[in-house]
């Protein structure tokens, strides 16, 4: 991992997790059915990890980042974890999905995003 994705790289499987900015309860996409405490932990992970791109996109006004290319600053989560929550982000209105592609983890095209500039 980059000395520059560790700084943005929370614990997200330690026992006393780091706190989103924000926590949003329709962030986690329950389809295990998971309940009580760890439905909680599930959606707190998720939070953070939304809030850890959020903040690496607002640093970085303009330029365009991979869902590939951002799972470093999550280097613990699912890749699959780093596109909900850029879906997410981008359903908030904080990012845009540009026409721009690059190749991915495997090898196969992925569209760039960038934060929205109003």
């Amino acid at each position: 991992m980059t000395e520059q994705a560790a700084q943005y790289t929370p614990d997200l499987f330690a026992d006393a997790p780091v706190a989103p900015a924000k926590t949003r309860q329709d962030g986690y996409f329950n389809t295990t059915s998971a309940r009580g405490d760890e439905l909680a932990m599930y959606r707190l992970r998720a939070g953070t990890q939304e809030a850890v791109i959020a903040t690496f996109f607002r640093q970085r006004p303009g330029r365009l980042f991979t869902p590939s290319e951002l799972s470093a600053l999550l280097p613990r989560a699912p890749l699959t974890s780093v596109r909900r929550a850029v879906s997410n982000l981008t359903s908030q209105g904080l990012l845009v999905k540009t026409d721009k592609k690059r190749p991915g983890v495997f090898n196969r095209p992925e569209h760039a995003w960038r934060l929205k500039i109003p």
